[in-house]
């Protein structure tokens, strides 16, 4: 199992739990979205042909910026085919986390495929979403569905996550 690591990422922050410290990443994101994404961060861990991907993104928005949460749920699945998934299954529940932010939890499976032998890998995906503290926050969590330890890491890891107050 080994030591969990708990730490703040982005602005505003969110808290999170993982087995290995998350690191500055790149998010590839759609022409029209960059402008909404300006400032953003991302941390990551893992990649999305690997057993294990997790990534945490924060996008700063002014105290007069309204961001409709159904709509960035609706672009989710544009972002994943983007990411090269095929057959992406999608289902929807509200999610607050420990600390009581409210959000969106998108979740299901979709295919990946496998560049070096073009062989398609069937994956579970979480992502949970919030508009909350003058942000967006996105976590992203994508496990290949036979790994039999995925479900609990990804269940501590749902667990842990914070919106963390800029005023704390």
């Amino acid at each position: 199992e080994g030591d969990w690591i708990r730490s703040e990422y982005g602005t505003p922050p969110v808290a999170v739990t993982t087995p290995k410290v998350l690191k500055r990443g790149e998010l590839k994101v759609a022409e029209e979205a960059k402008a909404v994404m300006t400032g953003s961060q991302t941390f990551q861990y893992g990649s999305l042909l690997g057993n294990y991907y997790v990534s945490v993104t924060t996008v700063p928005l002014g105290p007069q910026t309204q961001i409709d949460l159904q709509k960035a749920v609706e672009g989710i699945y544009g972002y994943l085919e983007a990411q090269g998934a095929r057959n992406i299954l999608m289902k929807q529940e509200d999610f607050t986390t420990v600390n009581g932010a409210k959000g969106i939890k998108i979740f299901g499976t979709l295919d990946m495929e496998n560049p070096v032998n073009g062989k398609f890998i069937t994956n579970e995906y979480a992502i949970l979403n919030f508009a909350e503290n003058n942000g967006f926050h996105q976590i992203t969590l994508i496990f290949n569905e036979d790994d039999t330890y995925a479900d609990e890491l990804t269940q501590r890891i749902l667990n842990s996550v914070e919106l963390q107050n800029p005023g704390n």
